[in-house]
């Protein structure tokens, strides 16, 4: 009588057992998932990087400067440059200036190295404005067809549109202003490379 009324408890504990470890298996499935994912875009990101290290880059005559009236003026023919490139039409990205002036001004061999923002945007004016106004002492490029991305073949990915080169090569890639341990990278690289050269 005992094994009679034990089978039908037996049965919910088993019914009980699966409907609690389903939603178990189907989020343990998920992050798997999500792991691989993230593992595969970690993947590409290291080939594009790979890819962009050593790679030469030409820079375009056809584009022009606007030098704010701030503008404090250097050589543009130091052997170490901070590129990146920028989308007009994203506000917070222009409001990065900010971040990128105090960098400028904060580290001192920004004497030697030339910074080049390239700026494609639909009209230029406001721009030029918020130079003036904010007091920026450098330069932006500008290019509206973003002619630059294109004749060095750089991804279209934001993710990869600073960098720094020497030598006209690219040597580093990836911002310093949002990443601390790249920013200690580029000013290691940096002092590195100006020093050999003393």
């Amino acid at each position: 009588m005992r094994f009679f009324q034990s089978t039908p408890i037996r049965k919910n504990m088993l019914h009980h057992y699966q409907k609690t470890t389903s939603p178990i298996i189907f989020l343990f499935a998920i992050i798997i998932a999500l792991t691989s994912i993230a593992c595969k875009k970690q993947n590409t990101i290291n080939e594009t990087i790979h890819r962009m290290i050593d790679s030469q880059i030409k820079n375009v005559d056809s584009l022009s400067i606007y030098y704010p009236k701030h503008y404090v003026y250097k050589p543009l023919d130091f052997d170490v440059k901070i590129y990146s490139i920028i989308n007009g039409a994203c506000n917070d990205c222009i409001m990065e200036f900010d971040e990128w002036s105090k960098f400028i001004s904060q580290n001192e061999f920004s004497d030697e190295v030339n910074y080049y923002f390239h700026i494609h945007a639909a009209e230029y004016k406001e721009l030029e404005n918020l130079f003036d106004t904010k007091g920026y002492t450098f330069f932006f490029v500008k290019d509206p067809k973003m002619k630059f991305i294109k004749i060095n073949n750089l991804p279209k990915d934001k993710m990869f549109h600073t960098f720094l080169v020497s030598d006209n090569k690219i040597i580093l890639v990836g911002s310093p202003l949002k990443n601390g341990p790249i920013k200690d990278l580029y000013i290691k690289t940096i002092n590195r490379i100006l020093n050999a050269s003393m």
